[in-house]
This record gives C-alpha cells, structure tokens and sequence, in this order.
C-alpha cells in the first residue's frame, strides 16, 4: 500500500476571469454560447463538500429547469431546450457554467447579468431554496438504488475527505 502523490493543482486562482470573452466564428445554423464563473472551495473535507452543494443548489435556484430566470427566457424564446446549467468542481474550486444554443447570445447573457444583481434580494428565493434543499435530498435518497451513483459518492468522499453518506444532513 503506497501513499498516493501529494496533489498540486497548482497555484491559487483569483476569481477574476483570465478572459472575460472569447469568440470563434463557425458555419453553424444557430450560434452556441458558454458563460461560466470561478466559485472558490476548501481543498477538501466536509467544508468542501457543503460549498459543492450550496453551490449545484444556488446554480439550480438561479438558472435551473425550474427558475423564474429560465421561465423568462424560455417564454421568450431567448433560449431552447439546449439550455443548461450546472456546477463542476475539482479541489480547491469549482465553476457554474450554464449555454446553450439561441439567435442572441449577447441578450441572453445581458438579462442573466441583470437577473443576478436582484437575486439575492429576492423574498422568494429562501422559500424555493428550501424547496430544491428537500428535492436534493430526496434525490440523494433516490440515488442510493443505483450502484454507478453509491460508487461515485464514496469514491468522491474518500477521495475528498468526506463521507458521502452524510450528504443529506449538511445544512
């Protein structure tokens, strides 16, 4: 039994964007956009793991299937069926990332930037906080009949320096 490398992923990052816009013209039939913003982490451990599920969370609050953001755009038809959000971490830090494809890119990320600076001062979104609070776990709890996603938890909280089985009682 060898003790595994000591990992470095480098230096610590600002959150600033190193780019705030990169864009590549192409033939497509509809133009394809990607916006994302750094979200900073513990290295590991169970503070880790809560930041990761406040952050899927916040990202499903504020741009998921079911937000009034989304709705928005959707009835608009800023944005299509393509459109998704979602969180990827890694240690030390993570990224909320959220595209699709839509005519108007630009106009759509204009209106997230400005649904953001109402977000937090929005009376509901405790209330709909709760309620995706409740649906996660109701998910985790779901998940525990799927062997791929038992594994993936354990190996996650092992790897992290959390157990993935505690999950549901971060608060």
């Amino acid at each position: 039994k060898r003790t595994p490398p000591e990992r470095d992923g480098g230096e610590e990052e600002d959150l600033a964007p190193v780019r705030v816009r990169t864009e590549t013209e192409m033939a497509v039939s509809m133009p394809v956009f990607l916006l994302g913003s750094k979200l900073s982490f513990a290295p590991e451990g169970k503070d880790w793991q809560r930041r990761l599920l406040l952050a899927e969370l916040s990202c499903a609050l504020f741009l998921g299937e079911g937000s009034p953001l989304y709705a928005d755009l959707y009835d608009r038809g800023a944005i299509n069926r393509s459109f998704s959000a979602g969180v990827t971490d890694f240690p030390g830090g993570g990224v909320c990332c959220a595209g699709g494809r839509c005519n108007d890119p630009q106009g759509v990320l204009g209106r997230i930037v400005d649904a953001a600076e109402t977000f937090r001062a929005d009376r509901e979104t405790a209330e709909r906080f709760r309620r995706l609070q409740k649906a996660a776990r109701g998910n985790f709890i779901m998940a525990l009949d799927s062997f791929f996603d038992l594994c993936h938890t354990q190996a996650d909280g092992h790897f992290m320096g959390f157990d993935g089985m505690e999950a549901p009682m971060i608060q």
